[in-house]
């Protein structure tokens, strides 16, 4: 990926404002509400343009989305619980 933001940069004389190597390192902040709005703007307008970066971006999400709901809907054994506090250790739970 530097290589071709190099190149871009050499034929142009000016450096990318946001590529898709910037794209994808504010993913997961985007898609945990962890980057600015101006970090979400600007990821925002990538994805607008760049179809690989939606393609990652909408199988990020969607995996987001699944793991949420199979958290939520899962009961968790009481055995289980009891086992954690056990090496947690008594008073710190």
């Amino acid at each position: 990926m530097k290589s071709l933001i190099a190149f871009f940069q050499k034929i142009t004389g000016k450096k990318k404002a946001y590529c898709c190597n910037d794209c994808l390192c504010n993913l997961y902040m985007v898609l945990d509400g962890e980057a600015s709005p101006e970090q979400q703007e600007k990821f925002m307008k990538h994805i607008d343009t760049c179809s690989h970066c939606f393609e990652c971006y909408k199988v990020d999400r969607s995996v987001k989305e699944l793991i949420k709901y199979k958290i939520q809907n899962m009961e968790v054994p009481s055995s289980l619980i009891e086992s954690i506090k056990n090496k947690i250790g008594p008073g710190k739970c």
